[in-house]
């Protein structure tokens, strides 16, 4: 072998190296080197030469070295990593992507480099000191800009603009950024308008995740990365770390409704783990990762959870009351159950508190959807002439 090292010795001897199948150009000028935990579920074989610069020491990589340096020269690595082991992920990348993307990059790649210096097949190298996963998620957006506003909402999609944030002021990401946090705010709005447009797409998703597990014929398949439904602890927890309280109250909603149950982390056993297992597929895997949570998540979860409890229950025995409730003006008793004088009281007690009795007793308890299933109700109720409907209809929409 030609030259000798001085790539750290920690990585020269322990952490295998990963060029990512994703970012693997051939016609690549640069390569990001990223040293950190693992990045890809299992080994890849992976082909590489590296020739590295003469050491401060002036030492070669010669046969004399082997023992402190081993030879990585055109060598293919497919033993197994265990788990959590760390590793380096190669990004075989173009100078001129990553500099339209980040001023820090555009200014990396002006600065004169010397004539010798670390390489990887050829390529030089840049050593980046993220996560991993942070990293790919940047260049995969990158590469794809033009798709940010058609991603799905889930959990990739998350996981995606969530990095480009947390690199944002590192890497000075003036055009991504941006984009990225309008669609973090987007995606956990603070109007009720966004928020049912969401809840549309989410149980798009959902049923579909359903019908995937009650399709299979083994009853064993599983819904991949891309199927998953937002975390919501996981969005706490981030807008805590990036000063983003706007988008807290809607992670928090979602939080309040998903039941306890639905905890991967939560031990289960027999029976019970079944029964949960099939419950995640039939709610279209929403799930929460409460092990995310800080004390004060914790009390803000628990106080909200009380406060709507106890609203939901004032709603269902005294809703009738709300000013807006006029008894029916038609005159006709047979067509219509609003035009006795104790019209709306009777009719809440018979109609709204018996469709509503059951949800008290939910774990998570999803008043939005109860309420958007109320006014469906009414809407079509025959025991109501049609303004009277659009009455009741008009009621309950106000408590939203």
């Amino acid at each position: 072998m030609s030259e000798s090292s001085n790539i750290p010795l920690a990585s020269k001897r322990l952490d295998p190296l990963i060029v990512h199948p994703d970012f693997n150009f051939p016609d690549a000028d640069i390569i990001l080197f990223v040293t950190a935990r693992c990045l890809l579920e299992g080994q890849l074989p992976v082909h590489t030469d590296i020739r590295l610069a003469p050491s401060d020491s002036g030492r070669t990589n010669d046969s004399d070295g082997e023992e402190d340096f081993p030879s990585q020269t055109s060598r293919e690595r497919k033993e197994p990593i265990p788990e959590h082991h760390s590793q380096t992920t190669l990004f075989k990348v173009h100078k001129s992507v990553l500099g339209r993307a980040s001023e820090v990059f555009a200014d990396m790649f002006t600065i004169p480099q010397p004539s010798i210096q670390n390489t990887v097949d050829g390529l030089p190298i840049i050593y980046v000191h993220d996560d991993p996963i942070d990293v790919h998620n940047l260049i995969n957006h990158i590469y794809n800009s033009d798709v940010l506003h058609y991603l799905p909402l889930r959990q990739s999609t998350f996981d995606i603009m969530s990095s480009i944030i947390r690199l944002s002021r590192k890497y000075l990401l003036l055009r991504l950024a941006p984009a990225a946090m309008f669609r973090i705010r987007s995606d956990w709005p603070t109007t009720l308008e966004e928020w049912d447009k969401n809840e549309l797409h989410l149980l798009a998703i959902t049923r579909w995740n359903a019908q995937v597990r009650y399709d299979s014929q083994d009853g064993r398949s599983r819904l991949g990365p891309e199927d998953h439904l937002v975390e919501p602890c996981g969005v706490i927890r981030f807008a805590r770390q990036e000063d983003i309280p706007e988008i807290l109250p809607a992670a928090f909603y979602h939080l309040s409704r998903i039941s306890s149950l639905n905890d991967p982390h939560r031990p289960k056993s027999g029976n019970e783990s079944q029964k949960r297992a099939h419950c995640s597929w039939t709610e279209g895997c929403r799930y929460a990762t409460r092990s995310f949570l800080t004390p004060a998540d914790w009390d803000t979860l628990m106080i909200g959870k009380a406060e709507i409890r106890a609203w939901f229950a004032n709603f269902r025995k005294y809703g009738w009351q709300s000013i807006h409730a006029k008894n029916c003006g038609a005159g006709d008793p047979n067509g219509c159950v609003l035009s006795s004088q104790e019209g709306w009281k009777s009719y809440w007690e018979e109609t709204i508190e018996l469709l509503t009795r059951k949800t008290l007793g939910q774990d998570g308890l999803d008043v939005m959807e109860i309420l958007h299933d109320l006014r469906q109700a009414v809407l079509h109720d025959e025991n109501l002439c049609p303004a009277c409907r659009i009455q009741a209809r008009n009621i309950i929409a106000k408590e939203t």
